[in-house]
């Protein structure tokens, strides 16, 4: 019996995935209905407080070196804690971009300013390699070590596609 209560890869990947499904559908419904029925300030402070009730699954590593089996994420405990926080940041951001695209819908522009400061950066992970030569900012990552980059990746296409619609005089 106590075999069955211990967790493991296939148990963890099946409670991430029905996480996030309900983590997708449930923000982006409460967004929706929020833009719809609310204006102005109040719309933009009901889904501010609601980006800022989103707990942070994960632990978000230093940038640079880490322990190989660290940079393997879900495949090894040791990486296990980054491998959630790499995975919430992608939802994070996809219900960031979702409010992004329903504001410009709607032309709510402080929404849009507003949401454009709650994105987080993209979190990009190496394994080393013992055999080929991976470098990364200047860093040698050899086959003891993986490297934790953060981009601005998500955050830069979100703020293009807002100076494009800005330009456009979409909220005019």
């Amino acid at each position: 019996m106590k075999e069955a209560r211990q967790w493991n890869g296939n148990n963890r990947k099946l409670a991430e995935a029905i996480y996030y499904e309900a983590f997708d559908y449930i923000y982006k419904q409460e967004t929706m209905y929020i833009l719809t029925n609310l204006e102005g300030k109040e719309c933009t402070d009901r889904i501010t407080f609601i980006m800022e009730d989103i707990p942070v699954i994960g632990d978000k590593y230093p940038e640079g070196l880490c322990s190989y089996f660290v940079s393997l994420r879900g495949e090894h405990d040791d990486g296990f804690r980054l491998d959630m926080y790499v995975k919430w940041t992608e939802h994070f951001n996809n219900l960031c971009n979702t409010v992004l695209n329903l504001s410009i819908n709607r032309k709510n522009k402080e929404l849009a300013q507003t949401i454009l400061t709650r994105f987080v950066e993209n979190v990009e992970v190496t394994p080393g390699s013992s055999g080929s030569e991976i470098v990364i900012d200047g860093q040698r990552v050899d086959g003891n070590h993986g490297y934790i980059k953060y981009t601005k990746k998500d955050i830069d296409v979100a703020k293009k596609k807002y100076d494009e619609v800005v330009k456009s005089g979409a909220f005019n």
